[in-house]
């Protein structure tokens, strides 16, 4: 479960980069513009089916954004287990169980939440 729940946040947190309007967007067109909108786990596959095929700006956000999945990851391992262990992992429901319970979760967890991808 633990595996998952990192796989889980990695892959949300990556395709919210590769369907960003920024650095993947024609990326993302050129391979994946026939994988159907909402369809994050085929993007997911499809992106990485082409990771060698991107441009440099689309893989070096997406290093980005995986950083911060694992800054989430650490930060929130606590909050996960104590209020969201319950929750099927997957079309980030972990995400939105940890934002919905944003009240109880530490201080940490919350920062990592709030704190943007690192853009160089």
């Amino acid at each position: 479960m633990k595996q998952y729940l990192i796989l889980s946040i990695a892959a949300l947190m990556s395709v919210t980069a590769i369907s960003a309007k920024g650095e993947c967007r024609a990326d993302r067109e050129k391979f994946c513009g026939n994988v159907i909108k909402g369809n994050h786990k085929g993007m997911w596959q499809c992106m990485k089916e082409h990771e060698n095929e991107l441009s440099e700006g689309c893989k070096n956000h997406i290093a980005q954004v995986r950083e911060k999945s694992r800054d989430i990851k650490k930060a929130c391992k606590a909050d996960y287990k104590k209020l969201c262990k319950q929750v099927k992992a997957g079309e980030g429901r972990i995400i939105k169980c940890l934002k919905e319970n944003e009240v109880q979760l530490s201080d940490a967890c919350k920062g990592a939440l709030s704190a943007p991808a690192k853009v160089e």
